[in-house]
Protein backbone atom coordinates (compact mmCIF):
# COMPACT_ATOMS: atom_id res chain seq x y z
CA UNK A 1 0.00 0.00 0.00
CA UNK A 2 2.74 2.10 0.49
CA UNK A 3 3.84 2.32 -3.41
CA UNK A 4 0.33 3.69 -4.89
CA UNK A 5 -0.39 7.00 -5.95
CA UNK A 6 -4.44 6.90 -5.18
CA UNK A 7 -7.46 4.44 -4.63
CA UNK A 8 -10.30 3.54 -6.87
CA UNK A 9 -13.58 3.05 -5.96
CA UNK A 10 -15.99 1.45 -7.76
CA UNK A 11 -19.66 2.65 -6.58
CA UNK A 12 -22.85 0.15 -7.68
CA UNK A 13 -25.86 2.38 -7.28
CA UNK A 14 -29.27 2.09 -8.01
CA UNK A 15 -32.00 4.58 -9.51
CA UNK A 16 -31.60 8.24 -7.24
CA UNK A 17 -28.03 7.89 -6.60
CA UNK A 18 -26.83 11.67 -6.43
CA UNK A 19 -23.51 12.74 -8.28
CA UNK A 20 -22.74 14.92 -5.20
CA UNK A 21 -20.66 14.25 -2.17
CA UNK A 22 -22.23 15.75 1.35
CA UNK A 23 -19.57 17.50 4.15
CA UNK A 24 -19.14 16.56 7.65
CA UNK A 25 -17.16 18.10 10.29
CA UNK A 26 -16.53 16.12 14.01
CA UNK A 27 -14.88 19.24 15.87
CA UNK A 28 -13.39 17.90 19.45
CA UNK A 29 -12.85 21.30 21.80
CA UNK A 30 -12.81 19.37 25.28
CA UNK A 31 -10.69 16.32 26.77
CA UNK A 32 -11.47 16.34 29.49
CA UNK A 33 -13.57 13.67 31.70
CA UNK A 34 -11.96 10.75 29.76
CA UNK A 35 -12.67 12.33 26.37
CA UNK A 36 -9.71 10.17 24.71
CA UNK A 37 -8.23 6.75 24.44
CA UNK A 38 -4.83 7.75 25.83
CA UNK A 39 -2.33 10.07 26.49
CA UNK A 40 1.06 10.61 28.02
CA UNK A 41 2.36 13.53 29.74
CA UNK A 42 -0.45 15.76 29.08
CA UNK A 43 -3.21 17.02 30.86
CA UNK A 44 -6.89 17.00 30.16
CA UNK A 45 -8.53 18.02 33.15
CA UNK A 46 -6.69 21.04 34.18
CA UNK A 47 -8.51 23.48 31.97
CA UNK A 48 -11.57 21.53 30.22
CA UNK A 49 -11.47 23.35 27.04
CA UNK A 50 -8.12 22.96 26.80
CA UNK A 51 -5.16 20.57 26.24
CA UNK A 52 -1.92 21.35 27.27
CA UNK A 53 1.61 19.63 28.56
CA UNK A 54 1.07 18.59 32.12
CA UNK A 55 3.41 21.12 34.46
CA UNK A 56 4.31 20.81 37.74
CA UNK A 57 3.52 23.44 40.97
CA UNK A 58 6.48 21.81 42.68
CA UNK A 59 8.48 23.37 40.15
CA UNK A 60 8.04 26.88 39.61
CA UNK A 61 9.88 28.92 37.03
CA UNK A 62 10.76 32.62 36.34
CA UNK A 63 7.68 33.87 33.56
CA UNK A 64 8.23 37.55 33.03
CA UNK A 65 8.61 40.88 35.01
CA UNK A 66 6.08 43.02 33.70
CA UNK A 67 6.56 46.31 36.16
CA UNK A 68 9.29 48.36 37.55
CA UNK A 69 7.61 48.61 40.69
CA UNK A 70 8.26 46.88 43.46
CA UNK A 71 5.35 44.43 43.64
CA UNK A 72 3.07 42.23 42.25
CA UNK A 73 -0.08 41.82 44.15
CA UNK A 74 -2.86 40.60 42.36
CA UNK A 75 -3.74 38.68 39.64
CA UNK A 76 -6.98 38.21 37.90
CA UNK A 77 -7.73 36.39 34.34
CA UNK A 78 -10.43 38.25 32.24
CA UNK A 79 -11.19 38.98 28.95
CA UNK A 80 -8.51 35.41 28.19
CA UNK A 81 -5.67 37.75 29.44
CA UNK A 82 -3.98 37.45 32.80
CA UNK A 83 -4.74 40.82 34.46
CA UNK A 84 -1.57 42.12 37.61
CA UNK A 85 -2.12 44.60 39.84
CA UNK A 86 1.38 46.11 40.46
CA UNK A 87 2.47 48.89 42.78
CA UNK A 88 5.09 49.73 44.91
CA UNK A 89 4.24 49.95 49.09
CA UNK A 90 0.24 50.22 49.26
CA UNK A 91 -1.07 53.15 51.29
CA UNK A 92 2.70 54.46 51.57
CA UNK A 93 3.91 55.17 48.23
CA UNK A 94 2.15 56.61 45.61
CA UNK A 95 1.31 54.71 41.89
CA UNK A 96 -0.14 51.38 40.54
CA UNK A 97 -0.59 50.52 37.37
CA UNK A 98 -3.03 47.66 35.92
CA UNK A 99 -0.88 45.25 33.45
CA UNK A 100 -2.43 43.07 31.23
CA UNK A 101 -0.36 39.77 30.00
CA UNK A 102 -1.59 37.72 26.81
CA UNK A 103 -0.47 34.05 26.59
CA UNK A 104 -1.38 33.71 23.13
CA UNK A 105 0.92 36.51 21.78
CA UNK A 106 2.72 35.78 24.84
CA UNK A 107 3.42 39.75 25.91
CA UNK A 108 2.03 42.31 28.10
CA UNK A 109 1.35 45.60 27.96
CA UNK A 110 0.59 48.46 30.45
CA UNK A 111 -3.55 49.35 30.51
CA UNK A 112 -4.20 51.65 33.14
CA UNK A 113 -2.47 54.20 35.85
CA UNK A 114 -4.88 54.08 38.94
CA UNK A 115 -4.63 57.40 41.09
CA UNK A 116 -4.08 56.14 44.01
CA UNK A 117 -1.16 54.60 46.67
CA UNK A 118 -0.52 51.86 45.39
CA UNK A 119 -3.34 48.78 44.15
CA UNK A 120 -3.45 45.37 45.23
CA UNK A 121 -7.40 43.79 44.49
CA UNK A 122 -9.06 42.93 41.10
CA UNK A 123 -12.60 41.72 41.06
CA UNK A 124 -14.26 40.61 38.09
CA UNK A 125 -18.12 40.56 37.37
CA UNK A 126 -20.57 40.15 34.79
CA UNK A 127 -17.87 40.71 32.13
CA UNK A 128 -16.34 43.88 33.86
CA UNK A 129 -13.02 44.48 35.50
CA UNK A 130 -13.17 45.99 38.72
CA UNK A 131 -10.06 47.63 41.10
CA UNK A 132 -10.58 49.22 44.34
CA UNK A 133 -9.18 52.58 45.14
CA UNK A 134 -7.03 51.99 48.05
CA UNK A 135 -5.77 55.55 48.73
CA UNK A 136 -7.08 58.24 46.65
CA UNK A 137 -4.22 60.47 45.70
CA UNK A 138 -7.31 63.21 44.77
CA UNK A 139 -8.99 64.82 47.80
CA UNK A 140 -10.02 62.52 50.66
CA UNK A 141 -14.19 63.56 50.37
CA UNK A 142 -14.65 60.67 47.78
CA UNK A 143 -12.79 57.24 46.88
CA UNK A 144 -12.27 55.35 43.85
CA UNK A 145 -13.12 52.50 41.81
CA UNK A 146 -12.52 51.50 38.47
CA UNK A 147 -14.07 49.82 35.79
CA UNK A 148 -12.51 48.28 32.25
CA UNK A 149 -15.45 46.66 30.00
CA UNK A 150 -12.82 45.38 28.14
CA UNK A 151 -12.90 48.52 25.72
CA UNK A 152 -12.28 51.54 27.77
CA UNK A 153 -11.60 52.86 31.64
CA UNK A 154 -13.63 54.17 33.86
CA UNK A 155 -12.43 56.07 36.87
CA UNK A 156 -15.80 56.80 39.69
CA UNK A 157 -15.09 59.04 42.42
CA UNK A 158 -18.29 58.10 44.13
CA UNK A 159 -17.26 56.70 47.45
CA UNK A 160 -18.25 59.10 50.36
CA UNK A 161 -15.13 59.73 52.92
CA UNK A 162 -13.82 56.38 51.18
CA UNK A 163 -9.90 57.56 51.50
CA UNK A 164 -9.20 54.04 51.57
CA UNK A 165 -11.18 51.75 49.39
CA UNK A 166 -9.77 48.32 50.52
CA UNK A 167 -12.27 45.78 48.45
CA UNK A 168 -14.82 45.45 46.45
CA UNK A 169 -17.28 42.44 45.87
CA UNK A 170 -20.71 41.77 44.12
CA UNK A 171 -23.38 40.24 46.93
CA UNK A 172 -26.64 39.72 45.49
CA UNK A 173 -26.68 41.65 42.25
CA UNK A 174 -25.43 45.17 43.92
CA UNK A 175 -21.71 46.39 44.76
CA UNK A 176 -19.97 46.29 48.10
CA UNK A 177 -16.89 48.43 49.19
CA UNK A 178 -15.66 48.35 52.71
CA UNK A 179 -13.55 51.22 53.56
CA UNK A 180 -11.78 53.69 56.10
CA UNK A 181 -11.41 56.03 57.30
CA UNK A 182 -14.15 58.66 57.02
CA UNK A 183 -12.47 61.86 58.12
CA UNK A 184 -15.89 63.06 60.00
CA UNK A 185 -15.85 60.68 63.07
CA UNK A 186 -12.80 57.90 61.75
CA UNK A 187 -15.30 55.49 61.57
CA UNK A 188 -15.41 52.26 59.06
CA UNK A 189 -18.04 52.07 56.63
CA UNK A 190 -19.18 49.44 54.14
CA UNK A 191 -21.38 51.22 51.40
CA UNK A 192 -23.78 49.16 48.72
CA UNK A 193 -24.59 50.76 44.84
CA UNK A 194 -27.07 49.07 42.79
CA UNK A 195 -25.87 51.20 39.97
CA UNK A 196 -22.70 50.11 39.23
CA UNK A 197 -20.75 53.23 41.87
CA UNK A 198 -23.08 55.80 40.32
CA UNK A 199 -24.26 56.01 43.71
CA UNK A 200 -24.17 54.57 47.36
CA UNK A 201 -25.41 53.65 50.30
CA UNK A 202 -24.28 52.96 53.54
CA UNK A 203 -25.09 49.59 55.18
CA UNK A 204 -23.07 49.27 58.02
CA UNK A 205 -20.61 51.15 60.06
CA UNK A 206 -17.88 50.71 62.72
CA UNK A 207 -16.72 53.45 65.07
CA UNK A 208 -13.86 53.58 67.56
CA UNK A 209 -13.48 53.84 70.89
CA UNK A 210 -12.24 57.35 71.86
CA UNK A 211 -9.20 58.42 69.75
CA UNK A 212 -8.01 56.21 66.69
CA UNK A 213 -9.91 55.27 63.48
CA UNK A 214 -11.46 52.01 62.32
CA UNK A 215 -11.24 49.83 58.86
CA UNK A 216 -12.89 47.46 57.21
CA UNK A 217 -10.56 45.18 55.32
CA UNK A 218 -11.13 42.19 52.36
CA UNK A 219 -14.17 40.35 51.56
CA UNK A 220 -15.99 36.54 50.42
CA UNK A 221 -18.90 34.69 49.84
CA UNK A 222 -19.90 31.77 51.43
CA UNK A 223 -23.39 29.98 51.22
CA UNK A 224 -24.92 33.38 50.50
CA UNK A 225 -23.55 35.45 53.21
CA UNK A 226 -21.05 38.04 52.81
CA UNK A 227 -18.12 37.98 55.31
CA UNK A 228 -16.03 41.09 55.93
CA UNK A 229 -12.71 40.91 57.43
CA UNK A 230 -12.48 43.20 60.21
CA UNK A 231 -9.42 45.69 61.86
CA UNK A 232 -9.71 43.99 65.56
CA UNK A 233 -10.44 46.99 67.58
CA UNK A 234 -13.16 47.14 70.27
CA UNK A 235 -15.75 47.21 71.23
CA UNK A 236 -16.07 44.05 68.41
CA UNK A 237 -12.67 43.03 68.88
CA UNK A 238 -11.51 39.93 67.20
CA UNK A 239 -13.97 39.18 64.63
CA UNK A 240 -15.14 38.61 61.55
CA UNK A 241 -18.47 40.36 60.67
CA UNK A 242 -20.80 38.46 58.59
CA UNK A 243 -23.89 40.26 56.40
CA UNK A 244 -26.64 37.50 55.26
CA UNK A 245 -28.66 40.04 53.43
CA UNK A 246 -30.79 41.27 55.87
CA UNK A 247 -28.99 40.86 59.69
CA UNK A 248 -25.31 42.08 60.75
CA UNK A 249 -23.34 39.68 62.54
CA UNK A 250 -19.87 38.81 64.33
CA UNK A 251 -17.86 35.61 64.09
CA UNK A 252 -15.71 35.71 67.05
CA UNK A 253 -11.57 33.84 67.05
CA UNK A 254 -9.28 33.38 69.49
CA UNK A 255 -6.56 33.48 66.82
CA UNK A 256 -6.74 37.04 64.56
CA UNK A 257 -3.87 39.37 63.90
CA UNK A 258 -4.62 42.47 62.38
CA UNK A 259 -3.63 42.32 58.55
CA UNK A 260 -4.82 42.62 54.69
CA UNK A 261 -6.03 39.20 54.18
CA UNK A 262 -8.31 37.25 51.85
CA UNK A 263 -11.08 35.03 52.30
CA UNK A 264 -12.51 32.89 49.53
CA UNK A 265 -14.86 29.93 48.98
CA UNK A 266 -13.24 26.12 47.24
CA UNK A 267 -15.24 23.56 46.48
CA UNK A 268 -17.72 23.45 49.71
CA UNK A 269 -15.40 25.56 52.43
CA UNK A 270 -14.73 29.07 52.98
CA UNK A 271 -11.33 29.64 53.25
CA UNK A 272 -9.51 32.68 55.36
CA UNK A 273 -6.19 33.31 55.52
CA UNK A 274 -4.47 35.71 57.62
CA UNK A 275 -1.31 36.36 58.67
CA UNK A 276 0.52 33.53 60.08
CA UNK A 277 -3.62 31.63 60.73
CA UNK A 278 -5.31 29.80 58.26
CA UNK A 279 -8.93 29.58 59.12
CA UNK A 280 -11.41 26.85 57.71
CA UNK A 281 -15.21 26.78 57.71
CA UNK A 282 -17.39 23.85 56.51
CA UNK A 283 -20.67 25.77 57.20
CA UNK A 284 -21.42 24.52 61.00
CA UNK A 285 -18.02 25.38 62.48
CA UNK A 286 -14.57 27.01 62.08
CA UNK A 287 -11.16 25.14 62.52
CA UNK A 288 -7.31 27.59 62.93
CA UNK A 289 -4.54 26.15 61.89
CA UNK A 290 -0.85 27.85 62.71
CA UNK A 291 0.95 28.19 59.13
CA UNK A 292 4.68 27.11 58.88
CA UNK A 293 5.00 31.29 56.79
CA UNK A 294 3.91 34.06 57.75
CA UNK A 295 3.22 35.12 54.45
CA UNK A 296 2.91 38.86 55.37
CA UNK A 297 4.62 42.14 55.34
CA UNK A 298 4.98 44.68 58.56
CA UNK A 299 6.60 47.16 56.71
CA UNK A 300 8.61 49.66 58.96
CA UNK A 301 7.38 52.34 57.38
CA UNK A 302 3.79 51.81 57.58
CA UNK A 303 2.97 49.31 59.95
CA UNK A 304 0.23 47.59 57.37
CA UNK A 305 0.37 44.52 56.83
CA UNK A 306 -0.58 41.96 53.22
CA UNK A 307 -0.95 38.65 53.68
CA UNK A 308 -3.09 37.46 49.92
CA UNK A 309 -1.29 34.89 48.83
CA UNK A 310 -3.38 32.17 48.86
CA UNK A 311 -5.06 30.39 45.58
CA UNK A 312 -6.06 26.81 44.44
CA UNK A 313 -5.33 24.58 41.93
CA UNK A 314 -6.78 21.07 41.16
CA UNK A 315 -7.99 19.71 44.31
CA UNK A 316 -5.17 21.77 46.37
CA UNK A 317 -4.74 24.73 48.01
CA UNK A 318 -1.62 27.03 47.72
CA UNK A 319 0.17 29.35 50.23
CA UNK A 320 3.19 31.26 50.27
CA UNK A 321 4.83 34.30 51.84
CA UNK A 322 8.12 35.38 52.98
CA UNK A 323 10.99 34.22 51.06
CA UNK A 324 9.28 33.34 47.89
CA UNK A 325 8.22 29.53 49.66
CA UNK A 326 5.36 27.96 48.24
CA UNK A 327 3.38 25.53 50.26
CA UNK A 328 0.47 23.42 49.63
CA UNK A 329 -2.15 21.52 51.31
CA UNK A 330 -5.01 19.02 50.70
CA UNK A 331 -6.96 19.77 53.46
CA UNK A 332 -5.65 23.07 55.06
CA UNK A 333 -4.81 21.43 58.07
CA UNK A 334 -1.17 19.93 57.23
CA UNK A 335 1.57 22.03 55.10
CA UNK A 336 4.25 20.82 53.01
CA UNK A 337 7.16 23.03 50.82
CA UNK A 338 7.12 22.13 47.53
CA UNK A 339 9.02 25.06 45.84
CA UNK A 340 12.06 28.04 46.20
CA UNK A 341 11.04 30.86 43.85
CA UNK A 342 14.14 33.07 42.94
CA UNK A 343 15.39 35.15 46.08
CA UNK A 344 14.78 35.33 49.97
CA UNK A 345 14.00 39.06 49.58
CA UNK A 346 10.74 37.88 47.76
CA UNK A 347 7.11 37.68 49.16
CA UNK A 348 4.16 35.79 47.22
CA UNK A 349 1.22 38.28 47.33
CA UNK A 350 -0.63 36.37 44.44
CA UNK A 351 -1.40 33.38 42.70
CA UNK A 352 -3.34 32.76 39.73
CA UNK A 353 -4.65 29.49 37.30
CA UNK A 354 -4.46 30.32 34.09
CA UNK A 355 -4.69 28.42 31.02
CA UNK A 356 -4.41 25.76 33.12
CA UNK A 357 -1.27 26.71 35.06
CA UNK A 358 -0.39 28.32 38.48
CA UNK A 359 0.78 31.29 38.41
CA UNK A 360 2.23 33.23 41.33
CA UNK A 361 3.30 36.75 41.81
CA UNK A 362 5.58 38.65 43.93
CA UNK A 363 6.86 41.73 45.15
CA UNK A 364 10.69 41.97 45.35
CA UNK A 365 11.91 44.51 48.13
CA UNK A 366 15.69 44.72 46.28
CA UNK A 367 14.38 44.96 42.40
CA UNK A 368 10.80 44.56 40.86
CA UNK A 369 7.39 42.39 40.65
CA UNK A 370 7.44 38.95 39.10
CA UNK A 371 5.57 36.49 38.15
CA UNK A 372 6.22 32.57 38.17
CA UNK A 373 4.71 29.96 36.25
CA UNK A 374 4.27 25.71 37.14
CA UNK A 375 7.25 24.26 34.86
CA UNK A 376 5.56 22.25 31.78
CA UNK A 377 7.38 18.81 30.87
CA UNK A 378 8.66 18.69 27.48
CA UNK A 379 6.39 16.95 25.55
CA UNK A 380 3.81 14.32 25.47
CA UNK A 381 0.71 13.05 23.30
CA UNK A 382 -3.17 12.20 23.48
CA UNK A 383 -4.92 9.77 21.46
CA UNK A 384 -8.52 10.61 20.53
CA UNK A 385 -11.39 9.33 20.81
CA UNK A 386 -12.86 7.13 17.94
CA UNK A 387 -14.96 8.78 15.28
CA UNK A 388 -17.42 7.10 13.02
CA UNK A 389 -18.41 9.30 9.83
CA UNK A 390 -20.69 6.33 8.78
CA UNK A 391 -20.01 7.04 5.09
CA UNK A 392 -16.72 6.59 3.26
CA UNK A 393 -14.40 9.59 3.19
CA UNK A 394 -13.20 10.91 -0.18
CA UNK A 395 -11.23 13.91 0.63
CA UNK A 396 -10.91 15.89 3.91
CA UNK A 397 -8.80 18.16 5.87
CA UNK A 398 -7.31 18.16 9.50
CA UNK A 399 -7.72 21.99 11.78
CA UNK A 400 -6.76 23.20 14.16
CA UNK A 401 -6.79 26.60 17.16
CA UNK A 402 -3.93 26.35 19.40
CA UNK A 403 -1.39 28.84 21.28
CA UNK A 404 1.71 28.22 20.11
CA UNK A 405 5.17 30.20 20.89
CA UNK A 406 7.28 30.03 17.80
CA UNK A 407 10.32 28.64 18.39
CA UNK A 408 9.31 27.22 22.06
CA UNK A 409 6.08 24.86 21.25
CA UNK A 410 4.77 23.28 18.85
CA UNK A 411 1.50 21.18 17.93
CA UNK A 412 1.46 17.92 15.41
CA UNK A 413 -0.80 15.55 14.24
CA UNK A 414 -1.08 12.13 12.86
CA UNK A 415 -4.28 10.47 11.45
CA UNK A 416 -5.71 7.13 11.38
CA UNK A 417 -8.57 5.60 9.57
CA UNK A 418 -9.80 2.23 8.74
CA UNK A 419 -13.96 0.62 7.65
CA UNK A 420 -14.56 -0.49 10.43
CA UNK A 421 -14.35 0.38 14.48
CA UNK A 422 -11.91 -3.49 15.29
CA UNK A 423 -9.77 -2.49 11.53
CA UNK A 424 -8.58 1.04 13.73
CA UNK A 425 -7.06 -0.53 16.35
CA UNK A 426 -4.51 -1.95 13.80
CA UNK A 427 -4.02 1.05 11.73
CA UNK A 428 -1.09 3.19 11.71
CA UNK A 429 -1.01 6.64 12.46
CA UNK A 430 0.40 8.85 9.73
CA UNK A 431 1.41 11.96 8.65
CA UNK A 432 0.22 13.98 5.50
CA UNK A 433 2.60 11.85 3.21
CA UNK A 434 1.36 8.53 3.86
CA UNK A 435 4.34 7.51 6.58
CA UNK A 436 4.52 7.17 9.90
CA UNK A 437 7.96 9.62 9.78
CA UNK A 438 5.50 12.78 8.65
CA UNK A 439 3.55 15.10 10.62
CA UNK A 440 0.36 17.30 10.25
CA UNK A 441 2.19 20.81 11.28
CA UNK A 442 -0.19 23.37 9.66
CA UNK A 443 -3.73 23.79 10.40
CA UNK A 444 -5.61 23.11 6.96
CA UNK A 445 -3.30 20.41 5.64
CA UNK A 446 -5.63 17.79 3.60
CA UNK A 447 -5.81 14.22 4.74
CA UNK A 448 -3.73 11.53 2.62
CA UNK A 449 -5.37 9.47 -0.19
CA UNK A 450 -4.95 6.61 1.75
CA UNK A 451 -7.61 7.51 4.62
CA UNK A 452 -10.17 7.94 1.25
CA UNK A 453 -13.01 5.13 1.54
CA UNK A 454 -12.49 4.59 5.27
CA UNK A 455 -15.70 5.86 7.73
CA UNK A 456 -13.62 5.46 10.88
CA UNK A 457 -11.24 7.91 11.67
CA UNK A 458 -8.89 9.08 14.88
CA UNK A 459 -6.11 11.62 15.43
CA UNK A 460 -2.94 11.63 17.55
CA UNK A 461 -1.70 15.04 18.75
CA UNK A 462 2.02 15.47 19.83
CA UNK A 463 3.03 18.56 21.99
CA UNK A 464 5.95 19.94 22.99
CA UNK A 465 8.20 22.70 24.49
CA UNK A 466 11.62 23.45 24.59
CA UNK A 467 11.53 26.19 27.38
CA UNK A 468 9.59 24.75 30.53
CA UNK A 469 7.86 28.21 31.27
CA UNK A 470 5.51 27.53 28.06
CA UNK A 471 3.56 24.93 26.88
CA UNK A 472 1.18 24.52 23.91
CA UNK A 473 -2.61 25.13 24.38
CA UNK A 474 -4.73 23.59 22.34
CA UNK A 475 -8.33 24.63 22.22
CA UNK A 476 -9.95 22.71 19.14
CA UNK A 477 -9.41 20.31 16.53
CA UNK A 478 -11.49 19.47 13.31
CA UNK A 479 -11.36 17.29 10.70
CA UNK A 480 -13.42 18.34 8.09
CA UNK A 481 -14.43 15.24 5.23
CA UNK A 482 -16.52 14.81 2.31
CA UNK A 483 -18.31 11.26 1.49
CA UNK A 484 -20.23 10.11 -1.49
CA UNK A 485 -23.87 10.43 0.00
CA UNK A 486 -25.60 7.73 0.67
CA UNK A 487 -23.40 5.45 1.08
CA UNK A 488 -23.15 2.90 4.46
CA UNK A 489 -26.99 3.89 4.83
CA UNK A 490 -28.30 0.51 4.29
CA UNK A 491 -25.84 -2.77 2.97
CA UNK A 492 -26.67 -4.73 0.53
CA UNK A 493 -25.20 -8.57 1.73
CA UNK A 494 -27.13 -10.07 -1.22
CA UNK A 495 -25.40 -9.04 -4.05
CA UNK A 496 -21.90 -10.53 -3.31
CA UNK A 497 -20.29 -7.61 -5.29
CA UNK A 498 -16.41 -8.18 -6.16
CA UNK A 499 -13.91 -6.16 -8.27
CA UNK A 500 -10.33 -7.63 -9.05
CA UNK A 501 -7.72 -6.95 -9.00
CA UNK A 502 -6.55 -5.01 -6.33
CA UNK A 503 -5.17 -2.87 -6.55
CA UNK A 504 -5.07 -2.24 -11.08
CA UNK A 505 -2.97 -0.49 -13.92
CA UNK A 506 -5.72 -1.08 -16.50
CA UNK A 507 -9.21 -2.82 -16.80
CA UNK A 508 -10.59 -4.35 -13.68
CA UNK A 509 -13.66 -7.02 -13.44
CA UNK A 510 -16.79 -6.16 -11.31
CA UNK A 511 -18.86 -9.35 -11.07
CA UNK A 512 -22.14 -9.48 -8.66
CA UNK A 513 -24.97 -11.73 -7.94
CA UNK A 514 -28.92 -11.22 -7.20
CA UNK A 515 -31.00 -12.88 -5.07
CA UNK A 516 -33.74 -11.60 -7.37
CA UNK A 517 -35.37 -9.77 -9.60
CA UNK A 518 -34.09 -6.22 -9.03
CA UNK A 519 -34.12 -2.68 -10.17
CA UNK A 520 -30.09 -2.07 -10.20
CA UNK A 521 -27.24 0.81 -10.81
CA UNK A 522 -23.66 0.43 -11.67
CA UNK A 523 -21.71 3.14 -11.67
CA UNK A 524 -18.10 4.56 -11.18
CA UNK A 525 -17.06 7.89 -9.55
CA UNK A 526 -14.14 9.68 -9.04
CA UNK A 527 -12.56 10.92 -5.31
CA UNK A 528 -14.57 14.44 -5.74
CA UNK A 529 -17.93 12.50 -6.09
CA UNK A 530 -18.08 13.23 -10.17
CA UNK A 531 -20.05 10.42 -12.18
CA UNK A 532 -17.28 8.98 -14.53
CA UNK A 533 -19.18 6.05 -16.17
CA UNK A 534 -22.85 4.33 -15.26
CA UNK A 535 -22.07 0.68 -15.97
CA UNK A 536 -25.73 -0.18 -15.35
CA UNK A 537 -29.40 0.99 -15.35
CA UNK A 538 -31.94 -1.57 -15.50
CA UNK A 539 -34.02 -4.08 -14.43
CA UNK A 540 -31.82 -7.07 -14.12
CA UNK A 541 -33.20 -10.85 -13.09
CA UNK A 542 -32.19 -12.89 -10.69
CA UNK A 543 -28.55 -14.50 -11.10
CA UNK A 544 -24.77 -13.66 -11.27
CA UNK A 545 -23.38 -10.70 -14.12
CA UNK A 546 -20.05 -9.81 -14.56
CA UNK A 547 -18.53 -6.90 -16.12
CA UNK A 548 -15.12 -5.98 -17.39
CA UNK A 549 -14.19 -2.52 -17.18
CA UNK A 550 -11.41 -0.58 -19.09
CA UNK A 551 -10.09 1.75 -16.89
CA UNK A 552 -6.86 2.78 -18.85
CA UNK A 553 -7.55 6.18 -19.06
CA UNK A 554 -8.02 6.57 -15.65
CA UNK A 555 -5.86 9.00 -14.02
CA UNK A 556 -3.98 7.87 -11.17
CA UNK A 557 -6.43 8.62 -8.54
CA UNK A 558 -9.24 7.59 -6.21
CA UNK A 559 -12.38 6.59 -7.51
CA UNK A 560 -15.76 5.05 -5.73
CA UNK A 561 -17.34 1.93 -6.80
CA UNK A 562 -21.02 1.28 -5.33
CA UNK A 563 -23.38 -1.21 -6.16
CA UNK A 564 -27.84 -0.29 -5.27
CA UNK A 565 -29.95 -2.52 -5.90
CA UNK A 566 -33.56 -3.21 -4.34
CA UNK A 567 -32.12 -4.65 -1.40
CA UNK A 568 -29.38 -2.08 -0.34
CA UNK A 569 -26.36 -0.24 -1.01
CA UNK A 570 -22.57 -2.05 -1.65
CA UNK A 571 -19.32 -0.65 -1.44
CA UNK A 572 -15.83 -1.54 -3.27
CA UNK A 573 -12.60 0.07 -3.06
CA UNK A 574 -9.70 -0.61 -5.38
CA UNK A 575 -6.57 1.14 -6.29
CA UNK A 576 -5.13 2.42 -9.58
CA UNK A 577 -1.38 2.64 -9.46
Amino acid sequence: MKNYIGIVVLVLLISNLPNTYSQDIWTQSDWSNNQYTGFENLDPDASPGELILLNDPSNMVYAFSPTGLEGVWDLEVYDEKLFIAACTKPVAINGGEIIAYDYGSNSYEWEYDVWEQGVIQLRTFNGKLFVPGIDSQGGWDWGNCYIFDGNSWTMKSTIPHGIHVFDLIFYRGAMYVTTGTDLNNNSGKVYKSTDEGETWMEVYSVAPVGSGHRRFYMMGIYQDTLYIQSDLKEPEGKVLFRFDGNNWTTVPFDSLVSSVGKLEQYNDKFYFLNGPFFHIYNGLEWNSVNLPFSGWINDPLTGRRIQKGMGFYKKFIYGGGEKGLLYRSADGLTWKLISELGSIHEEIEAIEVYHGRLYVGVNDTTGTGKVYVSASVPSGILISEKHNFINPISGGTVSWEAFIHKDLSSVRFQIRSADSENGLELAQFIGPDGTQQSFYELSGQSLHASHFGNNWIQYKVFMSSIDSAYTPVLQEVSIAVSSISGIGSKVNNHSHLQCNPIPFTSTFRIAYSLSGSSAVKLEIINNNCQLISTLVNEVQLAGKYKIVYDGTDLPKGIYFCVLKTNEGIQTKKMIKF
